[in-house]
């Protein structure tokens, strides 16, 4: 349950079996369906991309995906041209769009999209590996398949399967073992590598003195403001209100009112969780 403003936001840390709610609410944002993206494409990406150039193809798909009108379709066309040429990051923007167009755990969507992820991650794609791990927690219910999926993404660098460790301890599931200073340690690798939601659980944790943490706002404060400058729109309304409360920072309404106004950008942008993940492809 979320609210804008001063209402109550109802996130995952606050009820039992964090992971699982966690990747439940992470599909249906998916489902449900600003930074410029890093590697626009330029004027000569079109004559490029017809000429068979995978890597203007997909950098053609992207400027069609994050485009503050986003046309996925054409897209979509885009990234299978690559895709077939074995483009990795195509093929991982592929399998997230299927899994995105699926509807239910048997679609033909559902398996092209698991078939475009595995194609990636056989070439070492540490967001597909990532993406792969969720699709085997969520859909498939198998925790141990989606540990190594994670496991290898984040031995590649990939900062959300670092996340996904991080709950997978928090709650212990499936054989793996509950451990709260596992759950902590990969949390801080992954905001390291600039991972926002872990940003958020730790701003979070700071704040209200949780999983053997000290109290402490300030650290709490930044944190936070990591989280929100990374993207994570519940971070930015904590934010918001942080600056008018005065919480680990000095009061400041002008921070709290454009944090507030970020906030509700983000929060009314159907495609805003896609294209986080699709974003991440430029890195």
């Amino acid at each position: 349950m979320r609210k804008r403003n001063n209402a109550t936001i109802r996130t995952p840390h606050n009820q039992s079996n964090t992971m699982r709610q966690y990747l439940a609410l992470l599909l249906a944002l998916i489902l449900a369906t600003a930074l410029p993206p890093a590697l626009a494409a330029d004027s000569n990406t079109p004559t490029r991309a017809e000429s068979s150039d995978a890597a203007a193809q997909f950098r053609q798909a992207q400027s069609l995906a994050l485009s503050d009108s986003p046309d996925i379709p054409a897209a979509m066309r885009w990234y299978e041209k690559a895709a077939q040429q074995g483009h990795a990051k195509a093929q991982t923007a592929l399998g997230i769009l299927y899994l995105n167009q699926s509807r239910h755990s048997a679609s033909e969507e559902l398996a092209q999209g698991q078939r475009w992820l595995e194609q990636a991650a056989a070439q070492h794609e540490a967001a597909a590996e990532s993406i792969l791990g969720t699709y085997e927690a969520m859909i498939k219910e198998n925790i141990a398949a989606a540990k190594r999926h994670w496991e290898n993404a984040a031995a590649r660098g990939d900062s959300d399967a670092m996340q996904w460790l991080a709950l997978l301890y928090l709650d212990g599931d499936s054989g793996v073992p509950q451990d709260q200073a596992k759950a902590l340690a990969w949390w801080q690798k992954a905001s390291n590598a600039g991972n926002a939601e872990a940003a958020y659980r730790l701003a979070e944790a700071c704040i209200d003195g949780r999983y053997g943490l000290p109290k402490d706002l300030q650290q709490g404060f930044r944190y936070m403001k990591q989280a929100a400058e990374g993207g994570n729109a519940v971070a930015a309304l904590r934010l918001s209100q942080m600056y008018q409360a005065g919480s680990g920072t000095h009061a400041d309404p002008v921070q709290a009112a454009q944090w507030l106004n970020r906030y509700q950008a983000w929060d009314t942008d159907r495609y805003y969780s896609l294209k986080q993940l699709l974003r991440k492809l430029e890195n």
